[in-house]
Order: structure tokens, then sequence, then C-alpha cells
């Protein structure tokens, strides 16, 4: 997993830059607060896949939520585990999550899929499907537009990361190809900071 090395060496740095949710713009926030909502309607656990130094897991652990937080580099879940160890954090990618199938009632992948190239953005919508339960929500978000990226000097490092973008309507396709219902979408124009237009996509697997 090269992009796991490439975030191991960037882990000191990603969490000295992004602590928290502060930098994150409102309809963004407002997209998290729909998903943190619908989790504690349905109860049980939430699945954070590409949990990073866990800033989202404890976001959403501070509003009562259980969390299993995967992600592929181990520096990074080592942050996450000593910042929030009463949550429970695992080795694992978008199309290779470590939990049971129908285990957790939400599932969040918060520019996360953005490493999960085109030709394996599918498989990694079905396994995000599979790990929710029945009526349970999946809330993923990414960096806008088509193609790939590389970024070198990430976060002020040496490293380099790969990315690929993808917009609503890609992300949606994906879910809806994978068996969920897309309830909303959001696509929305750089502001600030931000290079890139910015996509969300909440989704609900069906019933039945």
């Amino acid at each position: 997993m090269p992009e796991a090395a490439a975030y191991d060496a960037v882990a000191d740095a990603y969490d000295r830059l992004l602590p928290g949710l502060d930098a994150e713009h409102p309809r963004d926030l407002a997209m998290l607060e729909a998903f943190a909502d619908a989790a504690a309607e349905e109860g049980g656990s939430v699945v954070d896949v590409g949990c990073g130094t866990g800033r989202v897991a404890r976001w959403l652990g501070a509003r009562g939520l259980p969390v299993l937080g995967i992600d592929p580099s181990p520096a990074m879940l080592a942050i996450a585990r000593a910042a929030q160890p009463d949550a429970d954090f695992a080795v694992g990618t978008a199309t290779a999550i470590p939990a049971p199938t129908a285990s957790a009632a939400e599932v969040l992948a918060w520019y996360s899929l953005i490493h999960v190239p085109p030709a394996e953005l599918d498989a990694a919508a079905a396994e995000l499907a599979r790990i929710v339960h029945p009526g349970g929500v999946v809330l993923v978000a990414a960096q806008s537009g088509e193609g790939m990226r590389t970024i070198a000097g990430a976060y002020g490092t040496d490293a380099t990361l790969t990315a690929w973008a993808y917009d609503a309507a890609a992300l949606a396709a994906a879910l809806e190809g994978a068996g969920l219902d897309v309830e909303a979408t959001l696509d929305r124009e750089p502001e600030g900071r931000e290079r890139m237009p910015q996509a969300a996509v909440l989704a609900r697997r069906r019933l039945r």
C-alpha cells in the first residue's frame, strides 16, 4: 500500500495542520451534521473509513456515537488511538474494510475515496454498502472533478500523494450501483484556500 507509507510520513504534519473540523466549510459541516443525526436515530456504531488521525472520529465521539476508525496508515492510527482511547481503530482500506456485513449503523468516507482509482470506485462503494445495515446511511465526500493529480510536498513534508477527483454525480452513481438510495448531494465551488470544487453524497441502504 504505497499510499499508506506516504501517509505514515505526513501523519504528524497532518495532525498539526488539521486537528479538528475548523477548516470544514459550513455546507460540508451541514452534511456531517445530517449524517450524525441519522446515526443517532439509528443507534449502533459508525465506521469512519479512511479516518486518518481521527479528526472526524473525535467529533462523532463527542456526540456520543461509538466509532470504528479504519485507515491504511499505522502512523495515522497511532495518533487517532492516542487522542480517542475509547474508540476502536483498525488497519484497512475502502475496498477491504475489516468489519462484518451489515454491522454498522452508518458509514463515513470523508475525503478518503480520493485515494481509490476509478477502476476500483464501484468496488469501494460496494464495500461501504456491505458493512452498513439496512436503513443505515453512508456519507462520502471528495474534491470534485475528473482525473488524477499528484500532490508533491504534501502537508509541508517531502512526501508525494496521489489523488483522484470525483464529482457528486460519479459518487452517486457508484453508491446507487451498490444498492443505496441517494438522499442528498452537494457540489460547490472552491472557497478560501480550496483549489478545487467539492462534492458530497448522502445515501441510505435499502431495507430490502
